[in-house]
């Protein structure tokens, strides 16, 4: 599941490869169970567990931020960055991909 969610190199998340999603993962230890719940593609992803993969994608980003909301961790990456390319998506294209990825 997590080579599904973080896709093949750097192409799920722009510029964000392998070795930085297995450094996040091993700082976020509670990935590990959603990742197993979600090998068993549940009709619905439920809240705590979307909370928990937007937190790893913000921390994907951003190795510093406190936000828990991709949305908003998007709006502050952009303004610190100025560049696209550099933010994390939004919460409903991520919301696609981890449907995409089950």
């Amino acid at each position: 599941m997590f080579h599904a969610l973080t896709g093949c190199d750097t192409v799920s998340f722009a510029g964000r490869g392998k070795r930085t999603a297995c450094e996040v993962w091993t700082a976020l230890p509670e990935l590990t169970q959603v990742l197993i719940d979600l090998t068993t593609a549940p009709a619905q992803v439920d809240e705590d567990a979307t909370q928990t993969i937007e937190r790893f994608v913000i921390l994907l980003y951003g190795r510093t931020s406190t936000s828990r909301d991709v949305n908003k961790a998007r709006c502050k990456l952009f303004a610190m960055k100025n560049k696209v390319q550099l933010i994390p998506p939004t919460s409903a294209a991520l919301k696609q991909h981890v449907r995409r990825a089950m």
